[in-house]
């Protein structure tokens, strides 16, 4: 019979701990006691060579055992378990030492080690992380007990669903089961930060409810953040991580981390692989997932990896020439970069992103480092000077960029005057540098997207005439924010009202008459505006054109989509034809797609090829 014992403190006013004891007859064990240094709330766990010591700075341990939690943005996490998505959890054990490949770990007696608390929620879970040792009968030396623990335990807390749950006694009743051995005791350690749970918290009950971007609702993360001296990084690594947690994304995300897994395998492929990694970073925007998640993905599958290509893109070469030409001469100059060079840049830095060609950054960074090297060797700063005129006109081009794709992609954006103004000065100076590069940087592209919606494209439409209508004082910038914001509220409404109407439809009959769908409208505004789900009733013209969308879904689902599968040669050309013709979403589309193929169980290998 297994007992445990359970002990819980507090050492700072942040950080509290949980121990966990557990073994057959471990109540007649001596196992811990106050810590050597007196002060209250410290405390130092022993058993036969082993110690671990839980101080008001942080923690001290020796012997066997280690640490695990579950994995979340910032932690470190290696490429064998990322591509396992059963693998949930991190797992170090004391005095392992990975080789420089990265494929095998060699185990060392020097097992001691010392860590703040600042280090254990930083460089672990920011949330909650365990600590644990374990008592064997078996005295062999430190490095053949860890291997020994590696093989008997490593699988079950890598794919353990307890420690997500913080479930302790099932963590040490199923660490327990796996050892194998009766006579062992297990001892386990639960560090949890009270400030990031509080944070973790509330921002996961702003994101599910959609409300993060009340200004109420940022205003108390802000105040939490400050009451508990929570860091930015902390902060951003904690949103990611609910943001990552939340199905419909996490689905998204690992879709991505997929493909990245088939580019590593087939490189040759990169191409084809890069175009569905766009459409996945498209929706992302959708979904508000932050780009720092796939960056990091990015820099953990791509790291010294070269995508096969048969000769350079014309695109970087254009860029190489004008950055060696420009910034590895040591020539006089007048500090002035030519304005057809920066719109050439400028040009192949959109490219470079459509294409997701990393090698564009690469190369901007390795210039980057020659200019310094150079500035600092010679004492002249002349060429350093000219590549800062490149990388500002760069942040210029990244503002626009994130804000345009913002304003166009998300429904709940709150734009403002101030985020016009900076697209409207940056706007003159893009068009400086060469006529109408403006609209072909940002508006031609935008406009191409297959996964605009009628929205998106009246907003894009709206900013672009807007600002001119600016140049030609007919509109103020406020007047220009107040009608994309009407737009936003009509995409609002859209969505919302979309989904209550669909689900009402499959119960009841669908109204015939005007009169009827008149009463329909008012009945659904009440009871949505009840909800505060939209903000006002719901226009006439956006309630009829929700009416002819789902219409037109509905053909699609049970009268186009059938005959798609049943004669798959030339289903693209197919379906295209009726999305252009329908002026259906694609998103929507797709996702009408997806819950086709799952209802009937069909092979998704023709949904891919559809979707392609």
């Amino acid at each position: 019979m297994i007992e445990d014992i359970r002990l819980h403190g507090q050492v700072t006013p942040m950080v509290e701990y949980f121990a966990t004891i557990a073994g057959r007859a471990v109540g007649h064990q001596f196992f811990y006691e106050p810590s050597p240094d007196g002060r209250p709330g410290t405390i130092r766990f022993f058993a036969a060579g082993h110690e671990f010591l839980i101080g008001h700075e942080g923690l001290s341990y020796k012997g066997n055992g280690g640490s695990f939690c579950r994995y979340m943005f910032g932690v470190n996490l290696p490429l064998k378990d990322l591509v396992k998505k059963e693998v949930v959890n991190r797992l170090v054990l004391n005095g392992a030492i990975l080789d420089p490949t990265g494929q095998s770990i060699r185990f060392t007696d020097q097992t001691d080690r010392r860590e703040s608390y600042e280090e254990v929620f930083r460089s672990g879970n920011a949330l909650c992380n365990y600590y644990f040792f374990v008592q064997l009968p078996d005295q062999s030396p430190l490095h053949k007990q860890q291997e020994w623990l590696l093989r008997l335990i490593g699988r079950t807390v890598k794919h353990s669903p307890h420690i997500a749950a913080q479930e302790d006694v099932q963590i040490v009743r199923s660490l327990y089961d796996a050892l194998k051995e009766p006579r062992a005791v297990v001892y386990l350690f639960k560090l949890t930060h009270r400030g990031h749970a509080a944070y973790y918290q509330h921002y996961e009950q702003v994101y599910t409810s959609r409300m993060h971007n009340e200004e109420s609702a940022l205003h108390r993360l802000d105040e939490i953040a400050r009451e508990h001296r929570i860091d930015l990084y902390q902060q951003t690594r904690m949103q990611i991580d609910v943001v990552y947690q939340y199905p419909d994304n996490k689905r998204l995300i690992d879709d991505y981390k997929d493909l990245l897994t088939e580019m590593l395998a087939d490189p040759s492929a990169a191409q084809a692989i890069l175009t569905k990694l766009n459409r996945l970073r498209t929706l992302s925007v959708r979904h508000a997932i932050p780009l720092e998640v796939f960056h990091t993905l990015d820099g953990i599958f791509l790291k010294d990896k070269t995508v096969e290509r048969f000769e350079e893109p014309e695109h970087l070469a254009a860029a190489r020439n004008i950055l060696e030409s420009l910034f590895l001469q040591t020539g006089e100059t007048d500090g002035t970069v030519l304005k057809e060079e920066l719109a050439t840049l400028l040009r192949a830095k959109r490219q470079a992103i459509e294409r997701r060609d990393f090698a564009f950054d690469a190369l901007l960074l390795d210039v980057g480092k020659n200019c310094d090297e150079y500035a600092s060797q010679s004492g002249d700063s002349r060429i350093l000077e000219r590549f800062s005129l490149i990388v500002t006109c760069f942040d210029r081009f990244d503002a626009t960029y994130t804000y345009l794709n913002q304003m166009v992609f998300m429904d709940d954006d709150k734009t403002t005057e101030t985020i016009l103004k900076t697209i409207h000065a940056n706007k003159k100076i893009f068009d400086d540098l060469a006529p109408k590069l403006f609209k072909e940087l940002f508006i031609d592209s935008i406009v191409k997207d297959r996964y605009l919606t009628d929205f998106g494209r009246r907003k894009i439409f709206i900013v672009f005439q807007g600002l001119k209508e600016v140049d030609d004082h007919r509109l103020t910038l406020q007047e220009v924010t107040n009608q994309v914001r009407q737009v936003n509220t009509e995409a609002l409404i859209y969505r919302q009202t979309h989904h209550q109407l669909k689900r009402y439809l499959k119960q009841f009959i669908k109204p015939a008459q005007p009169e009827e769908l008149t009463h329909l409208r008012d009945q659904l505004s009440q009871e949505l505006q009840r909800k505060g789900l939209i903000p006002a009733p719901i226009p006439e013209a956006v309630f009829h054109k929700i009416v002819r969308d789902l219409n037109r879904e509905a053909i699609y689902f049970y009268e186009v989509l059938p005959t798609l599968v049943a004669s798959p040669g030339g289903a693209e050309g197919r379906r295209d034809a009726y999305l252009t013709s329908s002026g259906v979403d694609r998103y929507d589309l797709e996702e009408l797609e997806r819950e086709y193929f799952q209802h009937h169980r069909l092979d998704e290998t023709l949904l891919q090829t559809l979707q392609r």
